[in-house]
């Protein structure tokens, strides 16, 4: 497991609610994204896909830098819908 540490462009309850949307879409359409992206990266922005990649690696990077973080959701495109065991979100302050 490794750890990044990014800057969240938008507020978090935004970034949430951007990620519920997108993820929702996904699940409801994950027959045709399938048939079309198999085992791709897709870039989800706004309930629509905006690109995919071939690794999460590389779709992040697209994304970061077209997109402000927190609003899209990468997503491996798979025959069935993952289970989410769990996330996490590690929010760090500091004094400027």
């Amino acid at each position: 497991m490794h750890h990044r540490r990014i800057s969240v462009g938008v507020s978090l309850e935004e970034a949430k609610e951007m990620c519920k949307d997108n993820y929702a879409f996904f699940q409801d359409h994950l027959q045709e994204l399938y048939a079309k992206y198999p085992g791709r990266f897709l870039i989800i922005k706004d309930s629509d896909v905006v690109d995919t990649m071939d690794s999460f690696d590389a779709a992040f990077n697209a994304a970061k830098n077209k997109y402000e973080l927190g609003s899209f959701l990468i997503q491996e495109c798979t025959s069935e819908i993952p289970v989410l065991n769990f996330a996490t979100y590690n929010v760090s302050f500091a004094e400027v």
